[in-house]
């Protein structure tokens, strides 16, 4: 349960970075894709801070929840082999 938690958590967060990722690549490399009123600096700001709190929740569940996600995985994996 534990490591399906982490895993959620951490998956969340790179979802949400490639989202972040992808919306200004299309602001960068192909403006005329987005609407003529969109204000371009709000939009990459935006997208920034995104991918800023979504690297750093990634930083921060590694740093404190990491071990103990990898662990729990490892023993997971100990049973299924032991079971096989």
């Amino acid at each position: 349960m534990k490591l399906n938690l982490y895993l959620a958590a951490a998956n969340n967060y790179r979802s949400r970075a490639q989202e972040a990722l992808t919306a200004l690549e299309i602001i960068f490399n192909n403006p005329q894709a987005m609407s003529s009123d969109m204000d371009y600096v709000d939009n990459i700001q935006r997208w920034t801070t995104t991918l800023v709190e979504c690297e750093r929740g990634i930083e921060i569940l590694h740093k404190y929840f990491g071990a103990q996600a990898e662990a729990v995985q490892t023993a997971a994996q100990r049973k299924t082999d032991d079971s096989e």
